[in-house]
């Protein structure tokens, strides 16, 4: 997630921290465009993605401030979404196989409370007796790992979309953000990667500016998900799975007690 800074001219909101889906610019921007090549962020936007801010992270690209993809991922792609209104998504990539039980570590964190807000989450998801569970482990390898890294440009986290029937494996938080003061940050963080990488995007990807007070569409591609049925077409303001989100220690609201349901119970 990505902390909006009360700087002149960017939606300060009096006192109110906003924490966004993921990321601060890591570099000059226009520096970091220009390291992308134009066939890349060509097949960025053909695979139904945003071209803004993207940034190169190891072998992939950080797009739409905390999805990692791989150029193997854009081509065929998989994680396009229909255009609609402001309602829940998913991608068109979903974890399937259930009843089904996805085990979660942690590594790399030396604050023990990046464990505990990580359990924490899992058992935000278990509580509602859905088909698909978590578990957390402590061993050398799991379903989703969940591991730190000194990031730069308050960049809070990534992760990814499914492939195929199982989840992205891994999310990276940054392990030297002093944004992760509290557990309670820790475990909303925690809680809406893990949403990302079972199959979800931004409630409001398609206007960031609704939960972050800037920024636009993330981008759509039109044709591959489907919106999920029973959830409102108006903003929903405590949805877990805005672009941004203000500190306040709250759970899943109804529509997303809904959306997860639809496809995991």
């Amino acid at each position: 997630m990505k902390i909006l800074k009360p700087v002149i001219l960017v939606c300060a909101l009096a006192l109110t921290v906003i924490i966004s889906c993921k990321k601060d610019t890591v570099q000059n921007e226009s520096k970091k465009q220009n390291d992308i090549p134009e066939s890349i962020l060509s097949k960025i936007k053909s695979s139904g993605y945003s071209t803004d801010n993207v940034q190169r992270i190891g072998d992939g690209f950080l797009v739409e401030n905390d999805i990692l993809l791989k150029e193997s991922d854009m081509v065929g792609s998989q994680n396009k979404l229909a255009i609609a209104k402001e309602e829940q998504y998913r991608t068109s990539a979903v974890v399937c196989g259930l009843p089904r039980t996805l085990t979660v570590r942690v590594t790399g964190f030396s604050n023990p409370n990046f464990a505990t807000g990580t359990q924490q989450a899992i058992a935000d998801y278990n509580a509602l007796g859905l088909r698909l569970k978590f578990q957390y482990v402590t061993g050398s390898s799991a379903d989703i790992t969940i591991s730190g890294q000194c990031l730069s440009g308050g960049i809070l986290g990534y992760g990814g979309f499914p492939t195929g029937c199982n989840p992205y494996s891994t999310i990276v938080l940054n392990s030297c953000s002093s944004y992760f003061s509290t557990v309670c940050l820790i475990r909303k963080v925690v809680r809406h990667e893990i949403g990302h990488c079972i199959g979800f995007r931004h409630t409001d990807w398609m206007n960031r500016s609704y939960s972050c007070g800037s920024g636009g569409n993330e981008g759509t591609a039109g044709v591959g998900a489907i919106q999920i049925p029973g959830t409102p077409s108006a903003p929903d303001a405590g949805s877990w799975m805005l672009a941004c989100a203000n500190t306040a220690c709250t759970g899943f609201n109804n529509n997303d007690i809904i959306a997860l349901r639809y496809l995991f119970q």
